[in-house]
């Protein structure tokens, strides 16, 4: 039984129609204390297959709690698709302190699962974070699909060196055009900039700065409510 997410919903439903599995219909309700829960009360089976993107915070409890859901059901044996895995691009520490978020989510699936089947990840290598079997597969080839037929020398361009595969996969299905890719300027602290490659692109480097909390006018400091670092407490009950 293919049990979708709340943002594969579309995608789940034609993975069922293709391979005539039955298509559960999750409920997603929220607390008063802003709490969620996603339960598959139709579910009826003994496999499972989870068809979610991490695409945001709450999508991962969302998955966390649908792969409880079925074992809670009676599944023997879970799959879970992620068509898009939130946090893979943090695959590595990059500063004193700071988490490895793509393994952290990777733990995290695997206590729910039994396979693992990511869509086009970030990187290949975010893979090994699993404790259980993961294949990857190749969906850049349905990016052409939409576009016109009739375009004059198209130019396939990559976010980076490290997706001109994804480029030129896409170009291929297309049948035609070439690939560049932008070169990516990182500052942590202050910027990100992208200049397109090759000479077709242009030059320019632009620079974006992050904006500034809510409060700060200038140099002046956010202003902070409570007491410094500690947060407010409030208690909560459910009703």
């Amino acid at each position: 039984m293919i049990v979708p997410g709340s943002s594969s919903q579309q995608l789940a439903a034609a993975l069922a129609e293709e391979t005539g599995r039955a298509l559960a219909t999750p409920t997603y309700d929220r607390f008063p204390d802003g709490e969620g829960i996603a339960a598959v009360p139709d579910f009826d089976g003994e496999e499972a297959v989870i068809v979610a993107a991490t695409d945001a915070d709450e999508a991962w409890v969302e998955l966390l709690q649908l792969q409880d859901a079925v074992r809670e059901a009676g599944a023997t044996d879970v799959t879970t698709v992620v068509p898009y895995m939130g946090y893979a691009r943090q695959d590595a520490s990059f500063g004193d302190g700071e988490p490895v978020s793509a393994r952290a989510m990777a733990k995290a699936i695997s206590t729910g699962t039994d396979h693992v089947c990511l869509v086009n990840p970030h990187e290949a290598t975010v893979a090994d974070f699993f404790d259980v079997p993961v294949e990857t597969v190749d969906a850049a080839r349905v990016l052409a699909e939409p576009l016109p037929t009739d375009l004059d020398d198209p130019l396939f361009l990559a976010p980076d060196e490290g997706a001109v595969d994804v480029a030129a996969t896409v170009r291929d299905a297309y049948g035609a055009g070439k690939t560049d890719y932008f070169e990516k300027h990182r500052d942590r602290d202050e910027r990100v900039g992208r200049r397109p490659r090759g000479p077709r692109c242009g030059a320019g480097l632009h620079r974006l700065r992050p904006p500034r909390p809510r409060g700060q006018r200038g140099d002046e400091a956010p202003r902070r409510r409570g007491r410094p670092g500690r947060r407010h407490r409030h208690r909560r009950a459910r009703l």
